[in-house]
């Protein structure tokens, strides 16, 4: 039944494409009229896209029901399933980060479970980037003469700040997590690394001032952004990681047996991890 959908979908899909290219180039060469673009929108374009939805929403349905998930890990299903759906989603999960900061939800934190955080100095940013807007908005208003495209403009400029400043709060929202049981490394919504405390062999305070963005060296992970690592933990097993890297650059199947990282209070981070390493 599942493939069945894909494959119609995919039907519908190539037809929907197919269509409004046609008609793109065709009304570029002034051999179809608006009048004849309107039609072929609501006769064939429209229909078209209402049976591409309701087919995705046939297959999301069908993927909760059977898989039974919910939450980020129906999210992550759909990232994985869904292709198309990929950047709607992280755009999604990016707007709603900036609304979990503001108001102090951090992922994973309760009574038994810390968080740790590694966005402490990421905020210089967006403040950057705002200025820039601002400098920005001001030169469009100035340079361009149409009314409707200096006001398009600063709507895009706006909404790709706030894009950007929801990258750097979704670290703030997904801490590092330690818990009696286990470690689990973050970078804002993905999940880097999990593993049980008693893999941990050694943790300790020790800057490497090497790397000033994320990246693997050997089994080496290293979580690092625009500031040298201040924390270094060695595994007695190999982990399965996913770090924020190119995926060119990403071994198949890597693990990790260490992982360099920063943190903005390192004391305590590593205070909250020696007791697996001592026992």
């Amino acid at each position: 039944m599942t493939l069945r959908i894909k494959l119609i979908k995919r039907i519908f899909l190539a037809l929907l494409l197919l269509t409004v290219g046609t008609m793109l180039i065709l009304r570029a060469l002034g051999l179809v009229s608006n009048s004849a673009v309107l039609i072929a929108f609501l006769a064939v374009e429209l229909p078209t896209l209402i049976v591409v939805l309701t087919l995705t929403g046939i297959e999301l349905y069908q993927l909760k029901k059977t898989r039974g998930l919910h939450g980020q890990e129906f999210l992550a299903a759909i990232e994985e399933q869904q292709p198309l759906l990929r950047f709607a989603i992280l755009e999604a999960r990016t707007l709603f980060a900036l609304v979990e900061v503001l108001v102090g939800r951090r992922h994973g934190v309760d009574s038994s479970t810390l968080g740790f955080s590694y966005a402490k100095g990421t905020l210089a940013i967006p403040i950057a980037l705002g200025v820039v807007t601002v400098i920005e908005a001001a030169a469009i208003h100035v340079l361009i003469p149409w009314t409707w495209l200096r006001i398009l403009l600063l709507i895009a400029s706006i909404y790709a700040l706030i894009l950007i400043s929801g990258i750097f709060a979704a670290r703030a929202a997904n801490p590092h997590l330690v818990s009696p049981q286990s470690l689990t490394l973050k970078w804002g919504h993905r999940t880097v690394l999990k593993t049980p405390r008693s893999n941990i062999v050694m943790v300790q305070q020790l800057s490497n001032h090497q790397y000033t963005e994320p990246a693997v060296d050997g089994s080496l992970v290293v979580l690092t952004s625009f500031t040298s690592t201040n924390v270094r933990i060695m595994l007695d097993e190999p982990v399965p990681a996913h770090p924020p890297v190119p995926k060119k650059k990403l071994p198949r199947d890597f693990a990790a047996t260490e992982v360099d990282l920063y943190v903005a209070n390192p004391q305590d981070f590593v205070r909250s991890l020696e007791t697996a390493t001592q026992q």
